[in-house]
């Protein structure tokens, strides 16, 4: 941990940086970038190989959606291509409205009370139109008709009842549903999306104000020379690695190219004391070295 807090002091992340980082280490260097800046800048992660390299730790952090909104995944090769295209336009995007057309779609629902209405009027219509031959076959009509019309009306309250019942069932499908839709959205956290032209435009026209990298798989050299034009001139970096001699090849490139000043590689370790009365000395047994770090200052190309 004392190697990523000095690292974020070397490359000067704080409030309103925008930040170049290339991550291998699960997204411990990106998740302490993010909470050290607070919603307040952008962290923008490359990475060089097809699929984006994993930000797990990222998503341990709690963050909040403002802050891991500020959290951004991008390839090297995109990064490359906006820098060579050197003029870089925002292109306007015509936002496409689609319009629902109701009047061809309006659906049309039958009503069970006039269908019932309507069967019942015919009954009734068939009936005073029929003649009477007697009073015995006037009452077996009239129970008829009474049957029919209670069982109907049966029918129709039992449909209603139904449909009511479907209807109360849906709203509150749906009302769960988005219940627990907003409480996923809410304890999710969305970040690694990719950047928008207007973040892309602004970082090509000003650049990063900070570069982090730990990729110890990678030579710095070869990593350094693609991200480093990338930076705004007096733009400070930061890299770490688990050996001192490819860092002292890419300080001595850097040197030799004039692309930095200020060049120093450090060598993080936190020592632990025993601190007691009397007895107050370093603890012998201790692990190794964490790895190095180089850091710089980028100045503009003369």
């Amino acid at each position: 941990m004392d190697t990523i807090a000095l690292m974020l002091s070397l490359a000067n992340v704080g409030a309103h940086a925008e930040v170049l980082v290339m991550d291998l280490v699960s997204g411990i260097l990106t998740a302490a970038v993010a909470e050290r800046i607070g919603g307040f800048g952008s962290v923008c992660t490359v990475y060089c190989t097809d699929k984006p390299s994993p930000l797990d730790i990222v998503g341990l952090l709690n963050l909040t959606p403002s802050m891991a909104g500020r959290v951004f995944r991008v390839s090297v090769w995109e990064l490359t291509s906006l820098l060579e295209r050197h003029g870089y336009v925002r292109e306007n995007h015509e936002l496409v409205h689609l319009k629902k057309e109701s009047e061809g779609d309006t659906a049309v629902s039958g009503d069970g009370n006039g269908n019932l209405n309507v069967e019942i009027e015919a009954i009734n219509f068939d009936r005073a139109n029929k003649p009477l031959n007697d009073n015995h076959t006037d009452t077996h009509l009239q129970s008829d008709l009474d049957a029919c019309t209670s069982f109907i009306q049966a029918s129709a309250e039992n449909s209603e009842s139904c449909e009511s019942t479907h209807r109360n069932d849906e709203k509150e499908r749906e009302a769960q549903e988005s219940m627990v839709a907003r409480s996923k959205e809410s304890n999710s956290v969305h970040y690694g999306r990719k950047p928008d032209p207007e973040d892309l435009s602004r970082w090509a026209k000003h650049g990063f104000t900070g570069l982090l990298v730990s990729a110890s798989d990678y030579q710095p050299w070869s990593v350094i020379e693609k991200l480093l034009p990338f930076l705004s001139p007096s733009a400070a970096f930061a890299i770490h690695h688990r050996y001192l001699q490819p860092l002292a090849e890419c300080m001595h490139e850097l040197q030799r190219n004039r692309m930095a000043v200020a060049l120093e590689i450090v060598e993080p370790w936190l020592r632990e004391y025993q601190v007691l009365p009397s007895r107050t000395h370093p603890c012998m047994q201790m692990n190794a070295t964490g790895g190095y770090i180089l850091t710089g200052i980028k100045i503009s190309s003369p």
